[in-house]
């Protein structure tokens, strides 16, 4: 178990709603971490102190915590886009009626409309024509033979542009900050070079599963100069960490960023950041917390394409003991930075 799934059951843990066996894992989750102990007495102590509060001598309260959240209408909230375009439709359906009904009537007006636009445009045309004729034969001598010459006008059309969609994100969550440091300060570590061998990168304090606990940072040493860099997040306060990378390109490294304390999982999502500035973009988020990224391979393709072999990591129960692998493919992937 994670310090996330333990947040989210921790009410049912404190009123003592849940099963033995998720109970077991949230007790033993409390006994490695640290920080979600330390969330678990504060929460037990305002809920002491709320009972407190409104204690009556003639009212028993059974849980004041459970009262309030089954008042509260979780629609309202919820984090889904289509449940939440449902709710706003049906609080404001009069609305949207009625600029539904405007819409479809100019819909159904607009070829009536562009004809008589057309019309009108077309005997003003024909108009200014006679008018010109007239004053051509007016102005030239009768024997005046009038020949017409053919132009051949050829208009080269710009092909209409593609507009390419962004297929990574700024991720502001996870931009790193860069730091020089004495080489002589740096263990031996497994590193891999740039493709252009300039730039050698590794995880500090990881070993190659990426399953070791802490936040370690990435560190960039300058081949030729023997420089040595660090990148770290610039919010210190997260709970994440690098667990494995590999090269992109000469200047952004593929990184897999996981959960670094409390019960270590596998692996997390994959983004590209990049050494220079250290912004961070998302590639692949699993958007379950039962899926893991723990590896991915770069494949190059003979049309000089690349396709990423994702490796996932799924946990079958609730406790999170059970789990199996899976593949996915990503096809023909292209950066695109979303702007």
């Amino acid at each position: 178990m994670n310090c996330s799934i333990f947040l989210k059951r921790l009410d049912d843990y404190i009123e003592d709603n849940l099963s033995m066996d998720m109970k077991i894992a949230m007790e033993k989750h409390l006994d490695e971490c640290s920080s979600c102990k330390a969330y678990y007495e504060e929460e037990v102590n305002i809920e002491k102190a709320f009972k407190g509060v409104i204690q009556n001598k003639d009212i028993v309260f059974g849980s004041c915590r459970s009262s309030i959240m089954d008042s509260i209408d979780k629609s309202m909230y919820e984090k889904k886009l289509s449940k939440r375009m449902i709710l706003y439709f049906k609080r404001y359906k009069f609305i949207y009626s009625t600029c539904a009904a405007l819409l479809i009537g100019f819909i159904s007006l607009a070829p009536y409309i562009s004809n008589k636009l057309n019309e009108s445009a077309g005997e003003k045309l024909a108009q200014n024509k006679t008018a010109k004729n007239i004053m051509l034969r007016n102005d030239e001598p009768e024997n005046f033979m009038m020949k017409s010459v053919e132009e051949k006008i050829q208009v080269k059309q710009a092909p209409d542009a593609t507009l390419t969609k962004p297929t990574v994100f700024l991720e502001e969550k996870y931009v790193f900050k860069k730091n020089s440091l004495e080489s002589n300060t740096i263990p031996s570590m497994i590193w891999k070079e740039s493709p252009d061998k300039k730039v050698s990168a590794a995880i500090e304090g990881q070993n190659i599963e990426g399953t070791e606990e802490g936040i370690h940072p990435i560190i960039l040493r300058e081949n030729a100069t023997k420089k040595i860099y660090k990148l770290s997040f610039k919010d210190e306060s997260i709970q994440y960490a690098p667990k494995k990378l590999q090269w992109w390109d000469d200047k952004n490294l593929l990184v897999i960023i996981g959960y670094g304390f409390g019960t270590i999982t596998k692996g997390g999502d994959l983004f590209i950041v990049n050494i220079d500035t250290g912004n961070t973009y998302s590639v692949y988020k699993t958007q379950d917390d039962k899926k893991e990224v723990t590896d991915v391979e770069k494949v190059s393709n003979n049309d000089g394409s690349i396709d990423f072999k994702l490796k996932l990591n799924v946990y079958e129960d609730e406790n999170y003991l059970k789990s199996h692998l899976e593949e996915k493919l990503i096809e023909n992937f292209q950066v695109v930075y979303d702007k």
